[in-house]
């Protein structure tokens, strides 16, 4: 697998119609959680087949908004320094860590949690604006404690 497979798979999925999706990932009832809040989204639906991807697909007002992946082993293909996407459009505060930065290439609809030796999680969302990213699906982790 390369370097670029995590991600290359996450857009192509990000860009599949849903009835397609649904029937790749083989999402059942036990598979959709209703009512979820992700980001600043209060009201998401997500689906979660574990057996088929570690990925969460994250569903807003019936539209495909994010897939959040925080799988080590799917995740360990990516090298944090060769992800090739450039600058990131906004650095933010990831969960993963004080030490854990949150690059965000809103225009390439991919945001990353990564330090020096590992990806942390991945977000891959719409291509959009970085303020539009923060307004609704960056949620500001509270304040690293010591």
């Amino acid at each position: 697998m390369s370097t670029q497979a995590p991600l290359e798979e996450l857009k192509t999925l990000r860009e599949m119609p849903q009835d397609e999706l649904r029937a790749k990932l083989q999402i059942t009832e036990e598979h959709v959680r209703e009512d979820r809040r992700y980001g600043k989204l209060e009201t998401t639906t997500q689906w979660h087949n574990p057996a088929v991807h570690p990925g969460y697909f994250v569903f807003h007002e019936g539209k495909l908004v994010a897939i959040y992946v925080d799988d080590a082993e799917y995740l360990s293909a990516l090298e944090p320094g060769a992800l090739g996407l450039g600058e990131p459009d906004v650095q933010l505060r990831s969960r993963a860590g004080k030490r854990v930065p949150y690059r965000v290439y809103a225009s390439e609809g991919v945001a990353v949690a990564a330090d020096s030796g590992k990806v942390h999680y991945v977000e891959v969302f719409a291509p959009t604006t970085a303020d539009e990213y923060q307004a609704s699906l960056y949620d500001e982790p509270p304040p690293y404690r010591k």
